[in-house]
């Protein structure tokens, strides 16, 4: 099914997720010359299917790195000093994004919504609107897509809209929604689009997306632009195909993990990306029924597809949890982040663990835990193997993560 240690956890967090075999064996191949012609070849091919998955009609680039190394480079081309940049803040990694931002030296507003509650569009075009009243516009505003600290899913398109009107970027952080949930920049008005290899695309951890969109390109090309001071990061220095030695990569994306990106994307796309979300909305409605039917308490008002939230009954740990059924399982499921860390369980379900086997296999972990801790609802409720059963309907996939 999967290429596995016995030794380490099932792998049922947002990231890094379980990879096909044959995704691992695109990464053991001898390595390349990464100025050889096929591997140039190789390279665009891969740029061109995220193009295709991140429904991105500019150009797509792959930086060595994680995704936030890519969302970095984006917000540091698009603002520096004297710059106005707008936040959308819902929960932990919007924050790193604000961190990101203030080091460019730009101006940072944010308007907040508490963890579990999508980013309010009209608030976000009133402070916009504001802005441009006062003659100091935004010139970027930043949004989570999916904040995976809670499974949060903000809506892009009317933030797009109102970013249009008022001539102001918009980047989504989409680290754990691409490849996870519908996501297209064209038709959700998207200008900047950072993810990452080793979640919801399925490849291994090491590789940064950034899909660029026209209007990023020309803002970009403004005289009136604070210039980027980074060599690496700046992203306007990665715009031309490297088809020679003298123009190569500001830095090398790394061609054995791009050659694992470009199996993993192919295998994406074969299954077809509509097909892939119908079955992490399947695993999502699935397991969501096998918690509520067992007395627990589910996070968040507009959950993704690709993970779900539990709230921990009132006395349990969601640390103390999260080690045990990792050293008594097998399973390592994942806490929440930062002041929510011991108060939320999440449950990734997105690629090859969008399965009923995973699932079943973690569910059980979770109910034999739990009722042994004394969560009272769970220690209660009849027959938790048989609601564990209940995921009977998710396909099983082939040792290539394509099919049944």
């Amino acid at each position: 099914m999967t290429a596995m240690n016995p030794e380490e956890p099932l792998l049922m967090v947002p990231g890094p997720v379980p990879v096909a075999a044959e995704v691992l064996a695109a990464a053991a191949l001898p390595p390349v010359f990464h100025h050889a012609p096929g591997y140039y070849r190789l390279f665009d091919e891969t740029r061109a299917m995220l193009a295709e998955i991140l429904g991105c009609a500019g150009s797509v680039e792959i930086l060595p790195g994680g995704g936030r190394l890519g969302l970095e480079a984006a917000i540091r081309t698009s603002v520096g000093p004297g710059d106005r940049a707008l936040l959308c803040s819902n929960g932990f990694f919007a924050g790193w994004l604000e961190q990101i931002a203030r080091r460019t030296g730009a101006a940072v507003d944010v308007v907040s919504e508490p963890p579990g509650s999508p980013a309010d569009a009209a608030a976000v075009r009133a402070a916009l609107d504001e802005a441009h009243r006062e003659g100091r516009p935004y010139r970027l505003v930043l949004v989570v897509h999916c904040e995976t600290a809670t499974g949060t899913v903000t809506p892009l398109r009317p933030l797009g809209e109102a970013c249009r009107e008022y001539g102001a970027l918009l980047l989504a952080d989409a680290v754990s929604s691409a490849g996870v949930i519908p996501l297209d920049m064209e038709s959700d008005l998207v200008d900047l689009c950072g993810t990452a290899s080793q979640k919801g695309l399925g490849s291994l951890m090491g590789l940064s997306i950034v899909g660029i969109g026209a209007r990023a390109r020309a803002a970009w090309a403004e005289e009136s632009r604070a210039t980027c001071d980074s060599f690496a990061l700046d992203l306007t220095r990665w715009r031309a195909r490297p088809d020679a030695p003298t123009a190569g990569y500001p830095v090398v994306p790394a061609p054995s993990l791009v050659r694992a990106l470009h199996r993993a994307v192919r295998l994406l796309l074969d299954e077809k990306p509509e097909v892939r979300f119908a079955r992490h909305d399947a695993a999502a409605a699935a397991v969501r029924d096998v918690l509520r039917s067992a007395g627990l308490k589910l996070f968040g008002d507009s959950p993704t597809s690709g993970l779900t939230t539990i709230e921990m009954p009132a006395g349990l740990s969601a640390i103390r949890l999260q080690r045990r059924i990792r050293d008594e399982h097998g399973v390592l499921v994942a806490t929440g982040m930062g002041a929510d860390a011991d108060r939320l369980l999440r449950i990734s379900h997105m690629g090859l663990q969008a399965r009923r086997q995973p699932l079943e296999r973690t569910l059980r972990a979770v109910f034999d835990v739990l009722a042994d801790e004394g969560a009272s609802a769970v220690s209660s409720a009849p027959a938790n193997t048989a609601l564990v059963n209940t995921v009977v309907d998710l396909p099983e996939l082939d040792a290539a993560g394509t099919g049944a």
